[in-house]
């Protein structure tokens, strides 16, 4: 973000039932460049922003997040939307939280006019719907999303005042989340690449089905966010044969080319995924001594071992982990393309940005 006036607003959030005067004068201007991916360390920072608002436990945010990705799955099946549509909002909800406390969106809102979690993923699913052209009203989106976390269809079926409240809350919402997304929806997912590479590799049916069942929890965690739709294909194929125990799949081809290489990918962008849905599983577990999170526990070790026995080789395979800057710009290459996009806002010369 850039504001070339001085000022740093806190968020991009505009004022409301505000409408600048363009037929003159001195303007500010605040640019937003659309980000596809985040570093590691550009996520962690938001993280830490994040919880620095709302002292927010990393655990009990992770905890959260895993809740309402679940939640939003179980809603987009009630409102028959298709699963891409639910991993768009699924996308929408992680990025929404990188930029925004959680403390600030409670599990439950006293307040009628107050949002909370639930409020936010109605949200993304309305946004994720439009996005995908598979529209649903927000009476639909309401009523499914009250009768999940009540048990019960609302009064009057979502008639009245009620609605009206929940509905505004909708609307005020979606102008942030897509504040966030700077506008940009191009949101990839990873089963298309999934399916090509499980054929290119030769995997079996039970690979395949697994890897698509870790490739759908990796939304769980922030590798949607940091990672491309590709790689979160090929690491969890790659996932899914250490946990089936197939030691020897994937393996280099015929022509000498590592299977990561046939995946377009990075071997430590796919051993980094791993981690985070491995990560993910673990902290789910609910005893100590389950025999499945021993199991995940080993192959993690198992990873260690093997990225420590990698030689690196040049620098140029090193990943780049240099500390976020804060107003630098957000441009990432993908495959020798560089994707740059900017939404522009123009203000009147009135003093400080208040937003």
């Amino acid at each position: 973000m850039s504001i070339y006036n001085g000022n740093s607003p806190s968020n991009g959030n505009t004022p409301q039932n505000f409408t600048p005067d363009l037929s003159g004068g001195n303007y500010s201007s605040l640019t937003r460049n659309a980000q596809y991916y985040f570093s590691c360390a550009e996520v962690e920072q938001h993280l830490n922003d994040s919880r620095g608002r709302g002292d927010v436990a990393i655990n009990k945010e992770h905890a959260i997040r895993s809740q309402y990705i679940d939640f939003i799955e179980a809603a987009g099946k009630k409102l028959g939307l298709p699963q891409l549509t639910i991993n768009t909002a699924q996308v929408l909800y992680q990025r929404f939280f990188i930029f925004h406390s959680m403390k600030d969106y409670p599990t439950q809102s006293g307040d009628q006019k107050v949002p909370d979690q639930k409020d936010v993923c109605a949200t993304c699913i309305f946004v994720a719907s439009k996005i995908d052209e598979t529209y649903k009203k927000h009476k639909e989106i309401v009523i499914a999303v009250n009768t999940l976390s009540q048990g019960r269809s609302p009064e009057n079926n979502g008639d009245g005042q009620w609605f009206e409240d929940q509905r505004r809350k909708i609307v005020s919402l979606e102008r942030l989340v897509l504040e966030t997304m700077c506008f940009n929806f191009q949101i990839k997912h990873p089963f298309k690449h999934l399916v090509l590479f499980t054929k290119k590799l030769k995997g079996d049916h039970d690979l395949a089905e697994k890897a698509w069942k870790i490739a759908r929890d990796s939304y769980k965690t922030t590798a949607c966010l940091r990672f491309p739709a590709h790689t979160i294909a090929a690491a969890s194929i790659y996932l899914a044969a250490n946990i089936l125990g197939q030691k020897d799949f994937p393996s280099t081809n015929s022509k000498g080319v590592p299977w990561y290489k046939i995946c377009m990918s990075r071997i430590e962008d796919v051993e980094e995924i791993c981690h985070l849905i491995l990560d993910h599983y673990i902290q789910g577990a609910k005893k100590p001594n389950d025999p499945v999170k021993q199991q995940y526990t080993t192959i993690k070790i198992a990873l260690n071992r093997l990225a420590a026995e990698r030689t690196v080789k040049g620098a140029a395979e090193q990943r780049d982990l240099t500390p976020f800057q804060s107003g630098q710009g957000a441009r990432v290459s993908i495959h020798g393309i560089e994707k740059y996009h900017t939404v522009r806002y123009r203000f009147p010369e009135a003093g400080p940005l208040n937003f």
